[in-house]
């Protein structure tokens, strides 16, 4: 059992932060399918949304509107309980947390759903496209960019789908619409094992992309490299990128 002060903390704070985290990676995932799905069906244009003062625009947008959802969860003064076991953070909060908890929920279930139909669209019509492309002589190279999408595409489905499936109804046993003991207290069960797996995307994406992007390889490679080493690599990229 964690000391108090512990889970008041990791109610008001801890919690917050990481749904900031998910609702932030989740939108910006949708944009940059998007991108993609724009980038290779429609390569001659580019779209507004593709222009990088638009998107510094809408990324600063989007932090606002995640943080003006989730920071107030942070800040809305608690009940001032006396210390007991099995107390769950709706119980630290007055009527007006409780019912800002309640609406940054319903909108961030909202946010999910629409941004996960971009996603899941977007990465089917780019796989559509490039599987036409399987008889082409540059096939391998395209069957690797497919395998890359179904990777993060599945990864996407494992870390965050399981969890909205469970909130939803878990929710609504945070509004007494489901009143019934034995049931809240399995929903509750299983919104905890499924957030688990929602955080793993925190530690999954970056593995995703160090193996899966060259240029985010690279990165990171010239970032903890030596000097040396750094340079060493640089010039075995010019020579691929030569031949």
């Amino acid at each position: 059992m964690a000391p108090w002060k512990l889970r008041i903390f990791h109610c008001q704070v801890t919690a917050c932060l990481i749904y900031i985290n998910m609702y932030l990676s989740i939108i910006f995932l949708a944009f940059v399918s998007l991108d993609r799905y724009l980038q290779l069906t429609h390569s001659c244009k580019i779209y507004r949304i593709q222009e990088p003062g638009f998107a510094k625009m809408i990324s600063t947008v989007v932090w606002l509107m995640v943080l003006l959802l989730t920071v107030p969860n942070m800040v809305i003064p608690i009940k001032d309980l006396k210390e007991k076991s099995n107390v769950g953070c709706m119980e630290f909060k007055k009527e007006f947390g409780r019912n800002w908890h309640l609406l940054t929920n319903f909108i961030c279930i909202a946010i999910f759903l629409n941004f996960s139909t971009i996603i899941l669209i977007s990465n089917c019509l780019v796989i559509r496209q490039l599987y036409r492309n399987k008889d082409n002589e540059n096939y391998p190279n395209v069957k690797k960019v497919l395998i890359n999408i179904l990777l993060v595409s599945t990864g996407y489905i494992i870390c965050f789908v399981p969890y909205h499936t469970v909130r939803i109804p878990y929710t609504l046993s945070q509004t007494e619409v489901i009143s019934d003991c034995e049931t809240r207290i399995s929903l509750f069960k299983a919104k905890e094992a499924t957030l688990l797996l929602a955080v793993s995307n925190l530690c999954l994406d970056p593995i995703l992309y160090y193996h899966l992007s060259k240029a985010f390889h690279l990165k990171v490679t010239d970032t903890f490299a030596s000097p040396k080493e750094t340079e060493t690599q640089k010039e075995r990229s010019r020579c691929e990128n030569e031949v």
